[in-house]
């Protein structure tokens, strides 16, 4: 059974952020952008492993890239839900999560 999913403030600004950023450069990528987030939030509720462990950021925080675009969601497990922390470019400092 796929896993609740829970997203901080903070992620939702970076989604937002992230898709007009795209968007000014180019729309329809803000849109692939947007549909490759949600089916690896989708993928991700059935299968929370699949992500790489960062707990040199924080104990039981997970990553995952979304390719091509080299923004990384940042997420936390627990028995019944997914909460998503953050969503940032590869590029940039990685948070205090």
């Amino acid at each position: 059974m796929p896993l609740r999913i829970e997203r901080l403030p903070a992620f939702n600004d970076d989604l937002t952020a992230a898709y007009f950023y795209v968007g000014e450069r180019n729309p329809a990528s803000a849109n692939k952008l947007f549909d490759e987030v949600e089916a690896t939030i989708e993928l991700l509720s059935a299968f929370p492993q699949l992500g790489r462990s960062r707990d040199e950021l924080r104990s039981g925080v997970r990553s995952f890239v979304i390719r091509p675009f080299r923004y990384i969601l940042f997420y936390r497990v627990t028995d019944d839900a997914i909460t998503l922390l953050r969503f940032l470019h590869g590029a940039r400092e990685k948070p205090a999560l």
